[in-house]
């Protein structure tokens, strides 16, 4: 009985260990803890990331675009560009890449428009040119190219304000070798036939200021082949004043200068079977060693219309008969002017005044080293004006 007794107390035992162990609650999870330190987790992974981007060395892909013949021929490159632009006083005008002519005043002020990309279109307007006080441009049309820079062309005289336009004629000419304004209100000169014409206003009649002037041949306030091309990088040879009073001109005389010819073939397309035809076309053009055009530069009052022509300089019994430059100073009280000779191993620049024909020779004279030319001539001037000015 007593072994029976105690068998059951052991058994009772064991239940109450089995109901200890088995009948207890589990603990209840901590999930705040654990989403802060996936968060905690996240955030350093984050950083990790960020540091690795930033601290990368950038990889750029440089993805070119394809150039075609064609984008090169009609300068498909300067699209979305500023064209035409030119300083009027402290305004700046230019065309836009939409066509319009616009006005610029001040870098904190929105461009203002002149001319409407419409005027341009409905007239066939090629080039444009605005007057000192705003109020008129001459639009060129049916421009006919020469040489690199020059042409010859038909113009409107356009009001800005009015929106109008009548055509520019000479003497029911209306092809012109050149048309421009000059630094006072609407101030005009044109050359036509070799010749220099002078306008002091839009309204006034025009002057002639030269008589001798032959198409190709003697030229007038424009420059001839050889200047055009090799000396001047332009076709205008005619210099007004700041104050708008004096007109400096080159005058060219290429008489004595041999002939060169360019052949074109042309054709009629209209035809079935069009003919082609090679024509020659003649221009003054000097060989080495071969006579030169002549050059003189002359200077107008444009109030008395009374004029002297300025000599070039002569140096050791040498005459420099090669214009580089001419420049006025800031005063208009001074023209300066530099000559070179033929070889440009010798160059002067003279201060010339306006209203005599007298000239100091020796401002500035610079001599070729070495038997060799002087380089960049007219960059070396520019420098010495900039500094006497």
């Amino acid at each position: 009985m007593l072994s029976t007794h105690q068998s059951g107390k052991q058994a009772e035992g064991k239940g109450n260990m089995k109901t200890e162990l088995v009948g207890n609650n589990p603990e209840q999870r901590n999930w705040k803890g654990m989403a802060i330190a996936l968060l905690v987790i996240l955030a350093v992974c984050g950083f990790v990331i960020l540091a690795v981007v930033l601290l990368s060395p950038e990889e750029t892909t440089t993805v070119y675009a394809k150039i075609l013949l064609d984008d090169v021929v009609n300068e498909k490159w300067k699209t979305g560009l500023a064209a035409d632009t030119s300083w009027i006083g402290p305004i700046l005008v230019w065309r836009d890449h939409y066509g319009n002519v616009m006005k610029t005043t001040s870098h904190n002020l929105p461009s203002q428009p002149l001319i409407r990309n419409q005027t341009m279109m409905d007239y066939g307007i090629s080039s444009f040119k605005v007057s000192a006080d705003l109020k008129y441009a001459l639009l060129a049309f049916n421009e006919k190219k020469i040489y690199s820079a020059s042409y010859n062309a038909s113009y409107f005289i356009y009001n800005i304000e009015t929106r109008s336009r009548e055509p520019l004629v000479h003497e029911s000419r209306d092809v012109f070798q050149f048309a421009g304004f000059g630094p006072n209100a609407s101030q005009m000169i044109y050359v036509i036939d070799g010749d220099v014409y002078y306008k002091p206003s839009v309204a006034g009649d025009a002057i002639r200021l030269t008589r001798d002037g032959v198409y190709g041949v003697v030229i007038n306030g424009l420059t001839d082949w050889l200047y055009e091309d090799e000396i001047f990088g332009t076709n205008v040879a005619h210099w007004f004043s700041p104050n708008g009073r004096y007109l400096a001109y080159a005058r060219f005389d290429d008489t004595n200068v041999a002939d060169g010819y360019v052949t074109s073939y042309t054709s009629d397309t209209s035809q079935i079977d069009p003919p082609t035809t090679p024509t020659a076309s003649f221009y003054k053009s000097p060989k080495a060693g071969s006579t030169n055009p002549s050059v003189s530069v002359h200077v107008v009052d444009l109030e008395s219309r009374d004029q002297v022509a300025l000599s070039p300089p002569l140096v050791s019994r040498e005459w420099l008969r090669m214009l580089q430059s001419v420049t006025w100073t800031r005063d208009s009280q001074y023209l300066l002017v530099t000559w070179s000779n033929r070889t440009q191993t010798l160059s002067v620049t003279q201060q010339c005044y306006p209203t005599s024909a007298t000239c100091v020779d020796d401002v500035l004279q610079l001599r070729s080293r070495n038997n060799g030319w002087i380089p960049q001539l007219v960059c070396t001037i520019a420098v010495y004006q900039c500094k006497l000015i």
